[in-house]
């Protein structure tokens, strides 16, 4: 057990002090000071903390090597990732199972923590593929389509009832690379939401959307009591200090640090990145 002691927290454009007491890998209790605490601490008074980013990567199931994946958790810890949602490429219903079980089997050698969906054809979204995804409790299925695919024809309610139990967030994978893309990916939302299924556009860093309709929110993706204690440190731009009175006041300057490096990178009890120095 541990305490983050005052860190800098920059939450939709305000600025805030808080510290977190960390126990058994997730995060036990948050609150402004803790001047008392006689156990181990952390002085992050200079340094901005942020929750962990989760990573969309569809590759990571094809590399062969150990050094290819290494390098690929690398490149997603230096971008402040400790979770990936990774995609297991799905031929045909029948395969789903034991496809799916070898997708298991090869992300056990991997360092980060993960999730692992299903990347379809159009032609296989069908109820009884949804049965077998509710089955196997898989969060997340990519539909794979081109900027003609007929979504009037899909039966969307029978789809709906389908997820009723075990809503798997569906993500549409528009193939062709027209103006098109755009307006079909709308239209797939907009049926998605007439019937209630829980649907979001494909985007590399997941944001708090994908987290909660895949089910990985709160546990991912945010810093709340009972959140696992994954968390990012950057080195400050500029100097966020506030009087007590003016704390939640968002200061001047460019308060995003979602696009630079960190530079410390903690997933529960492991230490992704200190510095210049990604591990594993």
């Amino acid at each position: 057990m541990y305490l983050l002691n005052e860190a800098l927290r920059i939450k939709q454009q305000q600025v805030s002090r808080q510290s977190y007491v960390i126990a058994d890998g997730k995060i036990a209790y948050i609150k402004e000071r803790m001047p008392y605490w006689k156990k181990w601490r952390v002085d992050l008074r200079n340094l901005v903390l942020a929750p962990a980013k989760i990573g969309m990567d569809e590759q990571f199931l094809e590399v062969e090597t150990t050094e290819e994946r290494n390098n690929l958790e690398r490149s997603w810890i230096k971008q402040g990732v400790t979770t990936l949602a990774v995609s297991q490429q799905i031929k045909s219903e029948r395969s789903l199972p034991t496809a799916y079980k070898n997708a298991c089997l090869k992300m056990e050698q991997c360092s980060l923590d993960y999730v692992i969906g299903i990347t379809i054809p159009f032609r296989l979204l069908n109820p009884s593929l949804l049965h077998q995804c509710r089955r196997l409790q898989i969060p997340f299925i990519q539909v794979e389509m081109n900027v003609d695919a007929l979504l009037d024809g899909v039966p969307w309610t029978r789809l709906a009832d389908a997820l009723l139990t075990y809503p798997s967030m569906l993500i549409p994978k528009i193939k062709d690379l027209t103006n098109q893309k755009s307006s079909v990916e709308l239209s797939w939302i907009r049926h998605c939401e007439l019937v209630g299924i829980s649907s979001v556009t494909p985007t590399l860093i997941w944001t708090k959307e994908h987290a909660q309709k895949s089910g990985l929110y709160p546990e991912k993706g945010e810093l709340l009591v009972g959140s696992d204690a994954d968390y990012l440190l950057y080195h400050q731009r500029m100097n966020h200090y506030m009087t007590r009175q003016a704390r939640m006041v968002a200061t001047s300057g460019n308060l995003d640090y979602d696009k630079d490096e960190p530079s410390c990178c903690f997933s529960k009890r492991t230490t992704f990145k200190s510095k210049r120095y990604v591990f594993p």
